[in-house]
């Protein structure tokens, strides 16, 4: 897959625009000295997405011996939506930015940045709050068939819940990111990320003493969240951006919205828990089942009760609901 993405699908994209490759050793071509210059920082840096693997792996090789398994299983699952959701829209949506700063368009800049974050924001957090609130079963669907026992899947959802406390941060910082590259900037993201990272040290002690492999779940989530907040105020103050007090309002009132799916959903997840033996695939499969609809329209409702306009606007984005709005009109 890494082979056939990032090479054979790159020639075959650069081959349809006219591309074409020649071996040339100059080192002092333009391009090549712009492109050591972006890469370096990059290459160098310690910022907390790529140490925070790092990090919890050296504490935890002090805990109980199966400390690292629960983290490295939640953290997996953490990094599914992340996977679907934000790395998608930041990839597809760094083109767009480099080609308007190129052009100088400023404003047009700023506005496709706000609404690509929106609409992350629109997709992700509530995905955050319901995994946090579905932990349990869904980590009892996806590994109850292993050698994994109760108190391990326990733990693990455990893990599963503080480490999607941070999921928005983590789908954000990868847009946030890619706008101060698309500004030729990669040395103020590198500095920053390093920064947090040695800040953020003292944190994952004073956590995993009290907490075990909670505490780092719980660090790594504050590590990544104060990474993606600075990442966002620089961004917006280097752009000029005037939208920063819009993008808090919006932010607060998704988060309030999906709060309250995830209320619901974990209400339903609770009553079924005490009622079915589910602490199986099956089981938990059904409890999923049962209690995300609720969350999504609780989620909704909510959402349409606080007037988040841009519901409406990403639901129409989307081809099939768009066909039944038009139907039932």
């Amino acid at each position: 897959g890494a082979f056939v993405g990032n090479f054979l699908l790159q020639i075959y994209g650069a081959r349809r625009v006219g591309a074409r490759f020649k071996p040339n050793l100059n080192l002092r071509h333009p391009g090549f000295r712009m492109f050591i210059k972006l890469a370096v920082p990059i290459m160098l840096a310690l910022s907390v997405v790529f140490s925070d693997d790092w990090i919890i792996r050296w504490f935890g090789s002090y805990l109980v011996p199966a400390s690292i398994t629960w983290l490295s299983y939640a953290k997996f699952l953490m990094r599914v939506p992340l996977g679907v959701i934000g790395q998608a829209v930041g990839v597809a949506s760094f083109p767009f930015l480099a080609q308007l700063y190129a052009e100088k368009k400023y404003d047009e800049l700023n506005r496709t940045l706000n609404t690509t974050l929106k609409g992350l924001l629109l997709m992700i957090v509530p995905v955050s709050a319901m995994t946090i609130a579905l932990s349990r079963p869904l980590v009892f669907f996806v590994f109850s068939h292993t050698r994994l026992r109760v108190p391990d899947l326990n733990a693990t959802a455990a893990a599963l819940a503080l480490f999607s406390i941070s999921m928005f941060a983590w789908g954000a910082q990868n847009i946030l990111a890619r706008g101060f590259y698309a500004g030729r900037n990669t040395l103020r993201p590198a500095l920053i990320g390093t920064a947090i990272t040695f800040l953020n040290l003292p944190v994952y002690w004073l956590l995993v003493r009290p907490m075990q492999f909670r505490g780092l779940a719980l660090a790594s989530s504050t590590g990544v969240c104060v990474y993606a907040i600075v990442l966002f105020v620089s961004l917006y103050r280097s752009t000029a951006n005037k939208a920063t007090l819009e993008m808090v309002g919006f932010f607060l009132r998704v988060a309030a919205a999906s709060a309250v799916g995830a209320w619901g959903a974990f209400e339903v997840v609770r009553w079924l828990e005490g009622r079915t033996s589910w602490q199986n695939t099956t089981g938990a499969f059904v409890i999923l089942i049962a209690a995300t609809p609720v969350g999504v329209v609780l989620t909704f409702l909510v959402g349409k009760l606080l007037r988040i306009r841009e519901l409406n606007d990403y639901l129409k984005s989307i081809p099939l609901l768009s066909r039944l709005r038009r139907t039932h009109s």
